[in-house]
């Protein structure tokens, strides 16, 4: 997210599982436990590098076209998070939610026929142009 945020050259983004906040989603996975659990596992994250800065809820407004694949049984990234990102994105946005599916489930779930058609449809509506071009 961050990337197409700024380069414009990047016309559309599928985003499946994807989460806004990596330190929120953290905290809501192990939040379970105790306090401790959910500082610890930031911790390890930022010290391993992975901290994703600016946050992808801050700059998906940036991105010009998103589809959005979530899971009604995602436990990794839960729907309502998905949700908040899709509703930070722009105005050419599109959400599909599989039910059924965990994260990472997606294609099983829906079967891939039907994913491919999604993501083919909203590549061929983002990318290409009336006369069958490719955008610039």
């Amino acid at each position: 997210v961050q990337v197409a945020a700024d380069d414009t050259r990047i016309k559309g983004l599928v985003l499946a599982g994807a989460f806004g906040d990596f330190d929120e989603n953290l905290r809501e996975q192990y939040s379970h436990w105790s306090i401790l659990s959910e500082w610890s596992a930031i911790a390890a994250a930022r010290l391993e590098g992975f901290h994703p800065k600016p946050r992808p809820v801050d700059v998906i407004t940036h991105v010009e076209h998103t589809l959005f694949i979530a899971g009604t049984a995602d436990g990794t990234v839960p729907i309502k998070d998905t949700l908040r990102l899709y509703a930070a994105a722009g105005r050419h946005k599109e959400l599909w939610v599989v039910s059924g599916a965990r994260h990472g489930s997606y294609v099983s779930v829906a079967g891939r026929t039907e994913f491919e058609r999604r993501v083919t449809s909203f590549f061929d509506q983002t990318l290409v142009v009336a006369d069958g071009s490719l955008h610039p």
